[in-house]
């Protein structure tokens, strides 16, 4: 996918994704592997990750109307429509009727001119900065940022710790680049704890190493394989037969040696 983006990358304006339920973007720089260019380092065009108008992970449902330079095709900027579902924590009334309403757009809301990567870069900046002000865990642009993440939904408080997971998740491909990201933001001892506790709302949760999901699949499996038998050999003994190597059930009745069946032995009374 990198390289089809490279190799086109002078006639790409933008990428527009979803999928996250999140007001999202990224700013990646291609691939050290690539090939197809001697653009090592170079920045990738901007990436654009909407809402969802599914409600399913907290969010409002929201869609987005994208304004574009028709001589470029840039993004200029770009409003977003939300159904308010859950405002300020309360749940809605029932069989109220449903308002659609535009919130701030991306201009407003950042102050920047566009939603070029130049833009992008600006915001990364303001997130960034402050770190060693006294007031450094309430960032204004951080705010801004975690009002439109869910549509208007409220979210926790996001300290300095937190908004340095998200000012590397808005820069990593992978695991190993979010890693390496938050050594330099803030030192490797530190990530450890910051990942283990969940700080750092969303990123944590996309960045779980995949190793240990697939440990944990393969666990469960097996558990589920183990109680599987037992359970059948609980049940055979119950109902008076053992299952035969060659797939035949046979009589555990010691009296009557002569029956052989596939079906479990069932005592009758005497017929008098």
């Amino acid at each position: 996918y990198f390289r089809i983006i490279e190799r086109y990358d002078d006639m790409i304006a933008a990428q527009l994704y979803g999928h996250a339920h999140s007001d999202e973007f990224r700013v990646l720089r291609y691939p050290t592997t690539n090939t197809t260019s001697n653009s090592d380092n170079k920045i990738m065009p901007p990436l654009l990750i909407n809402g969802a108008l599914t409600p399913v992970l907290g969010n409002n449902p929201n869609f987005r109307l994208v304004k574009y330079n028709p001589d470029n095709l840039l993004i200029t900027d770009y409003d977003t429509y939300v159904l308010t579902l859950n405002e300020d924590g309360a749940e809605p009334a029932l069989f109220n009727k449903p308002t659609w309403g535009k919130s701030d757009s991306f201009h407003d809301s950042f102050n920047v001119p566009d939603v070029s990567i130049t833009s992008l870069q600006t915001i990364l900046t303001r997130l960034s900065s402050g770190n060693n002000d006294l007031n450094r865990d309430n960032n204004p642009t951080m705010n801004t940022l975690l009002t439109r993440i869910q549509a208007g939904v409220p979210q926790p408080p996001c300290e300095w710790s937190c908004r340095m997971t998200w000012v590397c998740t808005f820069q990593s491909i992978t695991h190993a680049e979010y890693r390496s990201c938050m050594d330099a933001e803030m030192g490797g001892s530190t990530i450890g704890s910051l990942e283990a506790s969940g700080n750092g709302s969303f990123s944590s949760v996309r960045f779980a190493h995949p190793i240990l999901t697939v440990l944990l699949g393969v666990f469960v499996c097996l558990l589920v394989v183990v109680l599987g038998v037992l359970s059948y050999r609980i049940r055979g003994k119950r109902i008076g037969y053992e299952p035969h190597n060659r797939g035949v059930a046979v009589n555990t009745d010691d009296e009557d040696p002569n029956i052989l069946s596939d079906e479990p032995t069932i005592q009758l009374p005497p017929i008098t």
